[in-house]
């Protein structure tokens, strides 16, 4: 069983959309369900999901191709399964060339590949560029990153009475970060992206020297290492 994998689910059926948060459930999944478009996509933007289960024609018809195109651009280590109660050749096509995991048709006696579709997901995205394993930790790393964070934009902020009210709820610092590694870049911008903070991305400290340089930073995050850098 599966335990603890987020899953979003956008179906525009509410009886669907009970029934495939039940099965889901029972499977170990943590489910969140979208039942518009709009809040499809709030969703996707706020939170990262392993996987994602679409219905094609969510909000209207071959619409589920222009969620999963925006999940894509914005999460692109989420793995999308694509649901279908009809046929359509073009529309299997231009899902295929998103890069779905798979395509499955909406009756009942396809529940047990519609599991093995989303099973499927998760393993790829585990074992893929980007492991699963290796985003659960950035994941929990960045968590106690975030709440020093904010601990330290509070004294910051509190300590200056023209850009902070005293209340916290106005705070938007700038944060730059340091790292040589690309791709966990591109993830940390992904799961900060939602943030009300200004951040600042930088793949070598001379780079990173110059960026701090023309601008003003209250918290910098750097590589404990940088080969350019090494004092």
């Amino acid at each position: 069983m599966v335990q603890g994998e987020e899953l979003l689910i956008a179906e525009p059926a509410e009886r669907d959309r009970k029934a495939l948060r039940k099965l889901f459930d029972a499977e170990g999944y943590v489910c969140t369900v979208a039942t518009d478009l709009d809040h499809a996509r709030d969703l996707a933007q706020r939170k990262f999901f392993p996987v994602a289960l679409i219905d094609l024609d969510f909000a209207g018809v071959n619409q589920g191709l222009e969620l999963i195109q925006f999940i894509h651009e914005r999460s692109t280590p989420t793995r999308v399964v694509l649901m279908a109660a009809r046929r359509s050749f073009e529309a299997a096509v231009a899902a295929l060339r998103t890069g779905v995991v798979d395509i499955v048709n909406k009756r009942p006696d396809q529940i047990q590949q519609l599991r093995a579709a989303v099973r499927l997901a998760v393993d790829r995205g585990q074992t893929g560029h980007q492991q699963g394993s290796f985003v659960r930790e950035v994941r929990g790393v960045l968590d106690d990153a975030l709440k020093i964070m904010l601990g330290l934009s509070r004294r910051v902020y509190d300590g200056n009475s023209e850009t902070s009210t005293g209340t916290g709820l106005d705070m938007k610092p700038a944060i730059l970060i340091i790292d040589t590694d690309s791709e966990f870049l591109k993830l940390v911008a992904t799961l900060l992206a939602q943030k009300p903070w200004e951040v600042s991305v930088e793949l070598s400290g001379g780079s990173g020297l110059d960026r701090a340089s023309t601008f003003s930073f209250q918290i910098l995050c750097v590589r404990d290492e940088l080969s350019d850098l090494p004092g």
